[in-house]
């Protein structure tokens, strides 16, 4: 299974990939930007860096249909777009939105069942952005738009439902195992 984990900043992504690799032992991809070879792309243009988000999905997708483990994204598509409409200069907003449905695409064409997380501050991200030290209202709006609109497998839940979506997510895991054999 291929978990991607979103939501705005200091929202429990990463408590929640470390509860589900507790449960699952599946590595755990951090999208921290440092795998992207920024050197080789025109840094006006999202489309680059999403190609290569899909590349490491062909990658990852043939590594996993071997070895029949999962991997957990820290963050993926949503956030790269969500947060790259709001910071990013000459951001192409129709491109970019057409980049995210094909890696929803690709994601669901995968060897392994795809499942987007998205965890939210059931009080509004006052909290989080005031942490942030930013807004980020407009981008919790945008992630929970997309969200809505992915055609992936979905689940979705707050900081306090975290124990009980990773074992929810767990399970589904373990029930395709079952069903592949």
């Amino acid at each position: 299974m291929i978990v991607v984990a979103e939501g705005i900043d200091r929202v429990g992504k990463t408590t929640f990939c470390n509860k589900l690799h507790e449960l699952t032992d599946w590595p755990i991809y951090k999208h921290d930007n440092k795998q992207f070879r920024y050197e080789d792309m025109n840094p006006m243009d999202e489309t680059d860096k999403m190609l290569q988000m899909i590349d490491l999905l062909d990658a990852i997708d043939d590594q996993l249909d071997s070895s029949g483990k999962g991997i957990i994204f820290d963050r993926f598509h949503l956030s790269d777009y969500a947060y790259g409409c709001k910071y990013r200069q000459g951001y192409d907003f129709i491109d970019d939105t057409q980049n995210v449905f094909m890696i929803d695409d690709r994601l669901k064409k995968a060897k392994q069942e795809a499942c987007l997380v998205l965890l939210y501050d059931e009080d509004g991200p006052e909290r989080a952005s005031i942490e942030h030290g930013d807004d980020l209202s407009w981008i919790d709006d945008v992630m929970k738009q997309m969200y809505d609109e992915s055609s992936l497998r979905k689940i979705k839940g707050t900081y306090h439902d975290i124990p009980k979506m990773a074992m929810a997510v767990a399970k589904a895991a373990r029930n395709l195992e079952c069903n592949k054999e």
